[in-house]
Protein backbone atom coordinates (compact mmCIF):
# COMPACT_ATOMS: atom_id res chain seq x y z
CA UNK A 1 0.00 0.00 0.00
CA UNK A 2 1.84 3.17 -0.90
CA UNK A 3 1.87 5.99 1.54
CA UNK A 4 -0.01 8.86 1.43
CA UNK A 5 1.37 12.04 0.30
CA UNK A 6 1.88 14.99 2.77
CA UNK A 7 -0.43 18.18 3.37
CA UNK A 8 2.14 20.15 1.32
CA UNK A 9 2.25 17.98 -1.65
CA UNK A 10 -1.27 17.44 -2.34
CA UNK A 11 -1.34 21.36 -1.90
CA UNK A 12 1.26 21.29 -4.78
CA UNK A 13 -0.37 19.10 -6.94
CA UNK A 14 -3.83 21.11 -6.59
CA UNK A 15 -2.09 24.14 -7.40
CA UNK A 16 -0.84 22.77 -10.06
CA UNK A 17 -3.96 22.53 -12.02
CA UNK A 18 -5.41 25.90 -11.53
CA UNK A 19 -4.91 28.18 -14.28
CA UNK A 20 -4.30 31.78 -14.69
CA UNK A 21 -6.87 33.05 -16.77
CA UNK A 22 -7.26 36.05 -18.00
CA UNK A 23 -10.46 37.08 -15.50
CA UNK A 24 -8.21 35.03 -12.84
CA UNK A 25 -5.42 37.19 -13.47
CA UNK A 26 -7.71 40.60 -13.05
CA UNK A 27 -9.36 39.05 -9.89
CA UNK A 28 -5.61 38.34 -8.43
CA UNK A 29 -4.65 41.79 -9.27
CA UNK A 30 -7.73 42.86 -7.65
CA UNK A 31 -6.44 40.89 -4.26
CA UNK A 32 -3.04 42.26 -4.67
CA UNK A 33 -4.31 45.98 -4.84
CA UNK A 34 -6.98 45.74 -2.23
CA UNK A 35 -4.04 44.33 0.12
CA UNK A 36 -1.37 47.38 -0.57
CA UNK A 37 -4.54 49.55 -0.53
CA UNK A 38 -5.69 48.07 2.97
CA UNK A 39 -1.60 48.86 3.95
CA UNK A 40 -0.99 52.29 2.79
CA UNK A 41 -4.51 53.46 4.52
CA UNK A 42 -2.48 51.38 7.93
CA UNK A 43 0.22 53.58 7.14
CA UNK A 44 -1.58 56.84 6.83
CA UNK A 45 -3.29 55.60 10.27
CA UNK A 46 -0.50 55.33 11.78
CA UNK A 47 0.80 58.96 11.15
CA UNK A 48 -2.97 60.05 11.77
CA UNK A 49 -2.25 58.82 15.41
CA UNK A 50 0.97 61.66 15.91
CA UNK A 51 -1.34 64.32 14.55
CA UNK A 52 -3.98 63.92 16.38
CA UNK A 53 -2.86 62.99 19.52
CA UNK A 54 -1.04 65.97 19.44
CA UNK A 55 -3.44 68.45 19.44
CA UNK A 56 -5.30 66.53 22.22
CA UNK A 57 -2.39 66.82 24.02
CA UNK A 58 -2.01 70.20 22.88
CA UNK A 59 -5.95 70.97 23.53
CA UNK A 60 -5.82 72.05 19.72
CA UNK A 61 -9.94 72.30 19.15
CA UNK A 62 -9.19 72.62 15.09
CA UNK A 63 -6.59 70.68 15.10
CA UNK A 64 -8.78 67.79 16.89
CA UNK A 65 -11.70 68.25 14.37
CA UNK A 66 -9.50 68.24 11.41
CA UNK A 67 -8.23 64.62 12.74
CA UNK A 68 -11.70 63.54 13.33
CA UNK A 69 -12.79 64.26 9.42
CA UNK A 70 -9.20 62.61 8.28
CA UNK A 71 -9.95 59.42 10.45
CA UNK A 72 -13.56 58.93 8.38
CA UNK A 73 -12.18 59.32 5.23
CA UNK A 74 -9.89 57.00 5.65
CA UNK A 75 -12.01 54.83 7.21
CA UNK A 76 -14.36 55.15 4.66
CA UNK A 77 -11.02 54.17 1.89
CA UNK A 78 -10.86 50.93 4.47
CA UNK A 79 -14.47 49.77 4.16
CA UNK A 80 -13.81 50.20 0.35
CA UNK A 81 -10.44 48.75 -0.18
CA UNK A 82 -11.86 45.53 2.18
CA UNK A 83 -14.88 45.34 0.20
CA UNK A 84 -13.14 45.16 -3.02
CA UNK A 85 -10.62 42.70 -1.35
CA UNK A 86 -13.53 40.16 0.07
CA UNK A 87 -15.30 40.32 -3.90
CA UNK A 88 -12.05 39.89 -5.77
CA UNK A 89 -10.97 36.89 -3.81
CA UNK A 90 -14.42 35.11 -3.48
CA UNK A 91 -14.86 35.52 -6.91
CA UNK A 92 -11.14 34.21 -7.60
CA UNK A 93 -12.17 31.26 -5.30
CA UNK A 94 -14.90 29.96 -7.57
CA UNK A 95 -13.73 30.20 -10.60
CA UNK A 96 -10.65 27.82 -9.34
CA UNK A 97 -13.10 25.65 -7.57
CA UNK A 98 -14.89 25.08 -10.99
CA UNK A 99 -11.78 24.08 -12.57
CA UNK A 100 -10.39 21.73 -9.76
CA UNK A 101 -14.62 20.22 -10.18
CA UNK A 102 -14.42 20.04 -13.64
CA UNK A 103 -11.37 18.17 -13.81
CA UNK A 104 -12.48 15.71 -11.43
CA UNK A 105 -16.04 14.89 -12.98
CA UNK A 106 -14.93 12.47 -15.44
CA UNK A 107 -13.43 10.22 -12.90
CA UNK A 108 -16.20 10.94 -10.76
CA UNK A 109 -17.77 7.21 -11.15
CA UNK A 110 -13.69 5.45 -11.08
CA UNK A 111 -13.87 7.67 -7.65
CA UNK A 112 -17.28 6.11 -6.40
CA UNK A 113 -16.43 2.82 -7.51
CA UNK A 114 -13.21 2.69 -5.41
CA UNK A 115 -12.10 2.36 -1.71
CA UNK A 116 -12.40 6.00 -0.88
CA UNK A 117 -15.13 6.67 1.35
CA UNK A 118 -18.03 9.48 0.76
CA UNK A 119 -16.31 10.83 -2.83
CA UNK A 120 -19.10 13.13 -3.70
CA UNK A 121 -18.14 14.91 -0.37
CA UNK A 122 -14.46 15.33 -1.46
CA UNK A 123 -15.45 16.59 -4.92
CA UNK A 124 -18.15 18.80 -3.37
CA UNK A 125 -17.19 19.95 0.01
CA UNK A 126 -13.13 19.59 0.16
CA UNK A 127 -12.25 21.64 -2.92
CA UNK A 128 -14.39 24.03 -1.62
CA UNK A 129 -13.32 24.56 1.53
CA UNK A 130 -9.34 24.29 -0.24
CA UNK A 131 -9.47 27.06 -2.81
CA UNK A 132 -11.21 29.25 0.26
CA UNK A 133 -8.58 28.50 2.62
CA UNK A 134 -5.42 28.44 0.24
CA UNK A 135 -6.86 32.26 -0.74
CA UNK A 136 -7.29 33.17 2.73
CA UNK A 137 -4.25 32.17 3.98
CA UNK A 138 -2.06 33.41 1.21
CA UNK A 139 -4.03 36.76 1.29
CA UNK A 140 -3.19 36.85 5.01
CA UNK A 141 0.54 35.96 5.10
CA UNK A 142 1.31 38.57 1.82
CA UNK A 143 -0.37 41.42 4.27
CA UNK A 144 1.06 40.15 7.41
CA UNK A 145 4.61 40.02 5.78
CA UNK A 146 4.42 43.76 4.19
CA UNK A 147 3.31 45.21 7.55
CA UNK A 148 5.96 43.69 8.92
CA UNK A 149 8.66 45.35 7.20
CA UNK A 150 6.76 48.55 6.46
CA UNK A 151 6.26 49.56 10.25
CA UNK A 152 9.50 47.91 11.31
CA UNK A 153 11.41 50.15 9.31
CA UNK A 154 8.90 53.06 10.66
CA UNK A 155 9.71 51.60 13.79
CA UNK A 156 13.13 51.79 13.49
CA UNK A 157 12.70 55.48 12.32
CA UNK A 158 10.79 56.73 15.05
CA UNK A 159 12.94 55.14 17.95
CA UNK A 160 16.11 56.58 16.27
CA UNK A 161 14.55 60.37 16.31
CA UNK A 162 13.27 60.08 19.94
CA UNK A 163 15.18 60.03 23.46
CA UNK A 164 14.61 58.33 26.48
CA UNK A 165 12.88 55.19 23.87
CA UNK A 166 14.20 51.79 23.97
CA UNK A 167 16.72 50.64 21.14
CA UNK A 168 14.85 49.65 18.28
CA UNK A 169 16.17 46.30 18.17
CA UNK A 170 15.05 45.59 21.54
CA UNK A 171 11.16 46.95 20.46
CA UNK A 172 11.60 44.37 17.56
CA UNK A 173 13.02 41.58 19.44
CA UNK A 174 9.98 42.12 21.81
CA UNK A 175 7.42 41.66 19.20
CA UNK A 176 9.19 38.90 17.59
CA UNK A 177 9.43 37.11 21.10
CA UNK A 178 5.44 37.99 21.43
CA UNK A 179 4.98 36.04 18.14
CA UNK A 180 6.54 33.51 18.75
CA UNK A 181 5.49 32.29 22.36
CA UNK A 182 1.78 33.10 20.87
CA UNK A 183 2.81 30.73 17.93
CA UNK A 184 4.54 27.97 20.14
CA UNK A 185 1.86 28.12 22.91
CA UNK A 186 -1.32 27.96 20.14
CA UNK A 187 0.52 25.43 18.03
CA UNK A 188 1.33 22.70 21.24
CA UNK A 189 -2.29 23.07 22.14
CA UNK A 190 -3.62 22.82 18.64
CA UNK A 191 -1.91 20.03 17.55
CA UNK A 192 -4.00 16.93 17.59
CA UNK A 193 -6.89 19.25 15.87
CA UNK A 194 -5.41 18.44 12.16
CA UNK A 195 -6.46 14.52 12.82
CA UNK A 196 -9.05 14.93 14.90
CA UNK A 197 -10.58 17.51 12.24
CA UNK A 198 -10.21 15.20 9.18
CA UNK A 199 -11.82 12.50 11.16
CA UNK A 200 -14.77 14.85 11.68
CA UNK A 201 -15.19 15.66 8.09
CA UNK A 202 -15.08 11.71 7.79
CA UNK A 203 -17.63 11.24 9.86
CA UNK A 204 -20.41 14.00 9.32
CA UNK A 205 -19.81 12.68 5.49
CA UNK A 206 -20.30 8.86 6.54
CA UNK A 207 -23.80 10.43 8.40
CA UNK A 208 -24.81 11.95 5.32
CA UNK A 209 -24.52 9.09 3.08
CA UNK A 210 -26.47 7.12 5.59
CA UNK A 211 -29.24 9.65 5.61
CA UNK A 212 -29.50 9.54 1.76
CA UNK A 213 -29.36 5.75 1.75
CA UNK A 214 -32.10 5.74 4.43
CA UNK A 215 -34.45 8.11 2.34
CA UNK A 216 -33.83 6.33 -0.93
CA UNK A 217 -34.62 2.70 0.96
CA UNK A 218 -36.99 3.68 3.65
CA UNK A 219 -38.35 0.32 4.35
CA UNK A 220 -34.86 -0.59 4.84
CA UNK A 221 -33.66 2.52 7.05
CA UNK A 222 -32.31 1.78 10.18
CA UNK A 223 -32.37 4.04 12.97
CA UNK A 224 -30.06 2.43 15.39
CA UNK A 225 -27.49 2.40 12.61
CA UNK A 226 -27.99 6.61 12.19
CA UNK A 227 -27.92 7.07 15.82
CA UNK A 228 -24.36 5.12 16.01
CA UNK A 229 -22.67 7.01 13.20
CA UNK A 230 -24.11 10.52 14.43
CA UNK A 231 -23.10 9.39 18.17
CA UNK A 232 -19.39 8.65 16.82
CA UNK A 233 -19.48 11.97 15.02
CA UNK A 234 -20.30 13.95 18.24
CA UNK A 235 -17.79 12.22 20.94
CA UNK A 236 -15.40 12.82 18.25
CA UNK A 237 -16.85 16.63 18.12
CA UNK A 238 -16.50 17.09 21.67
CA UNK A 239 -13.13 16.25 21.42
CA UNK A 240 -11.99 18.62 19.18
CA UNK A 241 -14.65 21.25 21.38
CA UNK A 242 -11.89 20.89 23.97
CA UNK A 243 -9.42 21.43 22.69
CA UNK A 244 -10.55 24.33 20.66
CA UNK A 245 -11.04 25.92 24.41
CA UNK A 246 -7.72 25.60 25.03
CA UNK A 247 -7.27 27.47 21.65
CA UNK A 248 -9.14 29.90 22.39
CA UNK A 249 -7.67 30.69 25.97
CA UNK A 250 -4.59 30.71 24.46
CA UNK A 251 -5.32 33.26 21.70
CA UNK A 252 -7.43 35.38 23.72
CA UNK A 253 -4.94 35.61 26.07
CA UNK A 254 -2.32 36.12 23.14
CA UNK A 255 -4.54 39.19 22.07
CA UNK A 256 -4.96 40.67 25.61
CA UNK A 257 -1.08 40.70 25.79
CA UNK A 258 -1.04 42.83 22.39
CA UNK A 259 -3.26 45.37 23.63
CA UNK A 260 -1.02 46.86 26.48
CA UNK A 261 2.22 45.77 25.34
CA UNK A 262 2.69 48.30 22.50
CA UNK A 263 1.65 51.33 25.29
CA UNK A 264 4.49 49.66 27.66
CA UNK A 265 7.10 49.24 25.66
CA UNK A 266 6.60 53.32 23.82
CA UNK A 267 5.71 54.84 27.28
CA UNK A 268 9.41 55.33 28.15
CA UNK A 269 9.70 57.96 25.45
CA UNK A 270 6.42 60.12 26.52
CA UNK A 271 7.96 59.69 30.37
CA UNK A 272 11.54 60.83 29.48
CA UNK A 273 10.54 63.79 27.55
CA UNK A 274 11.23 62.67 24.36
CA UNK A 275 8.49 62.34 22.39
CA UNK A 276 4.85 64.03 22.76
CA UNK A 277 1.66 61.93 23.39
CA UNK A 278 1.33 62.08 19.18
CA UNK A 279 4.72 60.31 18.85
CA UNK A 280 4.38 57.95 21.51
CA UNK A 281 0.49 56.87 20.45
CA UNK A 282 2.34 56.63 16.98
CA UNK A 283 5.25 54.49 17.88
CA UNK A 284 2.91 52.48 20.18
CA UNK A 285 0.62 51.73 17.07
CA UNK A 286 3.52 51.04 15.01
CA UNK A 287 4.80 48.35 17.69
CA UNK A 288 1.32 46.94 17.45
CA UNK A 289 1.16 46.27 13.99
CA UNK A 290 4.63 44.91 13.89
CA UNK A 291 3.45 42.67 16.60
CA UNK A 292 -0.05 41.57 14.73
CA UNK A 293 2.06 40.98 11.49
CA UNK A 294 4.13 38.65 13.41
CA UNK A 295 1.74 36.74 15.42
CA UNK A 296 0.02 35.86 11.56
CA UNK A 297 0.18 32.37 12.16
CA UNK A 298 -1.32 32.72 15.75
CA UNK A 299 -4.53 34.11 14.52
CA UNK A 300 -4.86 31.56 11.68
CA UNK A 301 -4.15 28.51 13.40
CA UNK A 302 -7.93 27.27 13.06
CA UNK A 303 -7.41 28.17 9.51
CA UNK A 304 -4.27 26.22 9.37
CA UNK A 305 -5.73 23.17 10.98
CA UNK A 306 -8.60 23.13 8.41
CA UNK A 307 -7.16 23.32 5.60
CA UNK A 308 -4.29 20.60 6.46
CA UNK A 309 -7.29 18.06 7.56
CA UNK A 310 -8.96 18.88 4.18
CA UNK A 311 -5.93 18.22 2.25
CA UNK A 312 -5.71 14.98 4.15
CA UNK A 313 -9.23 13.98 2.85
CA UNK A 314 -8.47 14.76 -0.65
CA UNK A 315 -4.85 13.65 -1.30
CA UNK A 316 -6.32 9.93 -2.22
CA UNK A 317 -8.32 12.07 -5.28
CA UNK A 318 -4.93 11.69 -6.94
CA UNK A 319 -4.82 15.04 -8.81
Amino acid sequence: MSKSPTAIATARRLAARLRVTPGAAAWGLGIVGATLAILAINVAVNRWNASFYAAIEARDRDGFLDGLWMFSLLSLAFVGASVLQVWSLQSLQWRWRRVLVRETLPRFADLARSFIDNPDQRVAEDLRLFTGGMLQLGIGALSALASAIWFGTVLWRLTATSTGSLPPAVLLLAALLYALLGVGAVAWVAAPLVPRGARQQALEADFRAALIEARQTPDTARPARLGRILDRALRNFASIVSRQRGLTFVAATHLQLGTILPVALAAPSYLAGGADLGGMMQLASSIEQVAVALAFLVRSWSDIVELRATLRRLAPLEF
